[in-house]
């Protein structure tokens, strides 16, 4: 890992954020170890796309598939082991309200908000089967940064997410990548 400034150390990044770039640089293995060139993984990270909540719908994943969700949601890197997020699944009742909740507060940051508006805040977490929200939770810490206990929580979203798009299969991944293709 480099200080702060490595745009200076390497100006072929194009870009200065004011000290703030880190670069991370992971080893690769070696090609032999890829062959066949797109694994399973690959697979998996080539047809991963983002799904808007109104195109989820049930059934959603049971009580012991969450509970591997979020096993494997929480096996990221974590410095110091200080697990800096919380998991909260959000049931159907408890979606209603957080929708009430997210109307309420669109409304008084925003009070021009059209009723359409408020309402689709009020139905934006009801069409989904499960919701699972991550909270980041760092901290203070001697030796380990709030930006890198952040950049941990933000890697747990992405395993989750991951983990979630792996337990799809057969058509319903194929409607997936046909619904969204290859565009980003």
């Amino acid at each position: 890992m480099l200080r702060p400034g490595c745009s200076r150390q390497f100006p072929e990044c194009g870009f200065d954020l004011a000290g703030k770039l880190v670069l991370i640089v992971a080893a690769l293995p070696s090609q032999d170890i890829l062959d066949p060139p797109m694994t399973d993984t690959l697979a998996l990270l080539a047809r991963r796309r983002s799904v808007p909540p109104k195109f989820m719908g049930p059934p959603g994943p049971s009580r012991s598939e969450i509970d591997q969700l979020l096993t494997l949601a929480s096996r990221v890197p974590d410095h110091g082991k200080l697990a800096p997020w919380r998991f909260v699944v959000i049931g159907p009742a408890a979606r209603e309200r957080f929708g009430a909740a997210l109307a309420d507060f669109t409304k008084q940051d925003r009070p021009d908000a059209d009723q359409e508006t408020l309402q689709r805040e009020r139905e934006r977490f009801t069409a989904s089967p499960c919701i699972i929200a991550v909270i980041s939770t760092a901290k203070p810490h001697p030796k380990i940064p709030e930006w890198e206990q952040v950049l941990s929580a933000g890697a747990a979203c992405m395993n989750l997410v991951t983990a979630a798009t792996a337990s799809v299969e057969g058509d319903a991944a194929d409607e997936v990548t046909a619904a969204f293709g290859r565009s980003f």
